[in-house]
């Protein structure tokens, strides 16, 4: 993915469910893999102004939760990430009602 000119890599990580918590039967870790981690940076920016100007927030919010926001802002965040260049890489473990320490 590092272009010749540069072989500085970033990626970024998220986590949904936990290990120890036996009701969580599934855990999610996806992560972003990019050489331009500016880009990402501007789309998040982007979607976070167009989300509080029209839910009229003035206070910033800790963290873009994809639950927590309208489809129209998925939507928008998902299309301009595929015109990035990025990887993305899931871990989907199912552990069903175990809990792992």
């Amino acid at each position: 993915m590092a272009s010749p000119e540069s072989d500085a890599v970033f990626i970024f990580g998220d986590e949904s469910g936990t290990l120890v918590d036996p009701y969580d039967p599934v855990v999610v870790v996806a992560l972003i893999v990019t050489t331009r981690p500016e880009s990402l940076k501007s789309i998040i920016s982007r979607a976070w102004r167009k989300y509080t100007a029209r839910k009229g927030k003035r206070r910033p919010i800790s963290e873009f939760k994809f639950h927590r926001v309208e489809e129209i802002d998925r939507q928008q965040v998902l299309s301009a990430l595929s015109r990035t260049q990025i990887e993305l890489a899931v871990l989907v473990v199912e552990k069903g009602d175990q809990q792992i320490p």
